[in-house]
Formats: C-alpha cells, structure tokens, sequence
C-alpha cells in the first residue's frame, strides 16, 4: 500500500486550513517621510553645482508600525564648497545662520591661522525643515531652528575663491526650500547682513 499520495493529500489540506484567516488581509502600515528629488544649485554661475537640497532621515523607532519618526530636509554643501560655522561645536558640521544685523569679520580674518577661531569654513550643511510621522502623531513640516539665518559660503573657482551668502524660502506645502542668493562678501572688509 502506498501512503505517499494520501499522506500530501493530508498536509496539503492541513496547510490550506492554517493558511486561511477570517477577513480581509492588511499589510502593516508604512510611515514615511515623502521627500521631492534632490535639487542642486550654481550659485557662481560657473556651471559647477555648489549647493544640494536633499531629504535626510532622522531618528525613528524600530516598531512596526512606526510608534515616531523624524524627517528633515538639508542643503549641503558639494566638493570644492565649504560654509561659515562654529568652530567646536558639538555640532561642528552644522553651518551658522546669521541674523539680520550681525557683523561677519573679514573673511580673510577667519581664516587666519594666528588668531583663535570663532567661526571657521567647514564641509557642512543646513537642516532646512523638520517633521515627524508615524502613529502617535504627525506634525506637519516646519522651518527649523536656523532656517531663517543668512548663511555665507566659500567656493572654489579654479585657483580663485569666491564668497556668496545665502538664505533660505520655505515651500512647507511641497517639502522643499528655495534657495535666494545674497550679496557677495568682500574678503577684506566686514560683512554686515542685510
């Protein structure tokens, strides 16, 4: 007697019992951040990018489904750009927003080796706008801390460096920030912003 047949015909049955489930079937629910593609800006007009606009993950916790997450957009800076910030900071490689009326030293002062630095030019970033998502709450995207700071960059032109200022127009409805350019800094003469 051969009990190869009855007995697949016995498991085959069992699986398709266990496999079924009253109602109707829901995958877990997923929470994300919805970023818009990353964006990237000449601010010298060499035709060399200099600046990204771009999503950044932040803290999240690992349950599923998601009990809170963080979302941030940045704008960054590209090789051969760099951007005024704190020097020794704990948070050294986030750039400084300036506010209207502060006074910059020349920016051949800042990068003089003799003195003791305030403010250097770092490879750094601006967190630009935040939001969280996830089932305990979501709060809508804001403009962060420094958004509304002018911030002064340094790029590389060839053996020639140019200095440029920044700020930044949020697009809270879309996700995304514009960047507005300012007015170029002189290297010998203090900047006041504007």
């Amino acid at each position: 007697m051969t009990t190869g047949p009855v007995l697949f015909l016995f498991c085959a049955l069992a699986c398709m019992n266990l496999r079924a489930q009253p109602g109707t079937p829901t995958l877990p629910r997923f929470y994300g951040c919805g970023f818009p593609a990353p964006d990237s800006v000449d601010m010298t007009g060499d035709g060399i990018m200099d600046l990204l606009v771009s999503g950044m993950l932040g803290e999240s916790t690992c349950d599923i489904p998601v009990s809170y997450g963080g979302c941030h957009v940045v704008v960054r800076t590209l090789p051969g750009t760099l951007m005024l910030g704190r020097v020794g900071t704990a948070n050294s490689s986030e750039a400084h927003g300036f506010a209207r009326g502060d006074t910059i030293l020349a920016l051949g002062v800042v990068s003089d080796d003799m003195r003791i630095q305030r403010f250097g030019f770092i490879d750094g970033f601006v967190t630009a706008l935040d939001w969280s998502y996830g089932r305990n709450g979501v709060a809508s995207a804001q403009p962060s801390r420094i958004a509304d700071g002018t911030f002064i960059y340094s790029t590389s032109l060839g053996e020639r460096i140019s200095y440029g200022s920044f700020s930044l127009k949020s697009d809270l409805a879309n996700r995304t920030v514009r960047i507005v350019a300012g007015p170029s800094p002189q290297v010998d003469e203090p900047f006041v912003v504007r």
